[in-house]
């Protein structure tokens, strides 16, 4: 899942970065609790839309299925926190109890070079500094209708 961020539900923070971390156990349980749920996504559909999702640009918009990607990310998390909920215990949470807390920071071999340090010597390739975005402030995420309808 990519731009890892940070988030609290009832004043635990859980780390998106760490969503990857998913057991295969998690993943066979998400498929039936899915289905419990009426909820009509499987870990395929997630891998699938995870790939869409790395692929669009800003001028693109969000994702039709970007809700459902939080969702999953929501009960990774929490299941990887050690928490023993079930999709849709972890999904029962109001959403202005969730509140964004900050952006992963980038590897420090990612960010870009400050002026004047290094050699004067060229590598003799020309580089551009990966743009970063500035961490996020809290925040609860909204709950307009539009993303209610693409759920």
């Amino acid at each position: 899942m990519s731009d890892a961020v940070r988030f609290k539900i009832d004043q635990k923070t859980y780390d998106t970065g760490s969503v990857d971390e998913i057991s295969l156990r998690d993943v066979v349980l998400f498929n039936s609790q899915a289905a419990d749920m009426g909820l009509p996504a499987t870990w395929a559909d997630v891998e699938r839309i995870a790939g869409e999702m790395a692929e669009r640009t800003e001028k693109d918009g969000p994702h039709p299925e970007a809700l459902l990607m939080f969702a999953v990310t929501v009960w990774a998390a929490r299941r990887i926190a050690g928490e023993d909920v079930t999709l849709e215990q972890a999904l029962d949470v109001p959403m202005t109890s969730i509140e964004i807390v900050e952006a992963r920071k980038a590897p420090k071999d990612r960010q870009p070079k400050k002026k004047g340090s290094g050699s004067s010597k060229g590598s003799g390739r020309a580089t551009q500094p990966l743009a970063l975005e500035p961490p996020l402030e809290p925040t609860t995420l909204p709950t307009s209708t539009e993303q209610s309808e693409s759920a």
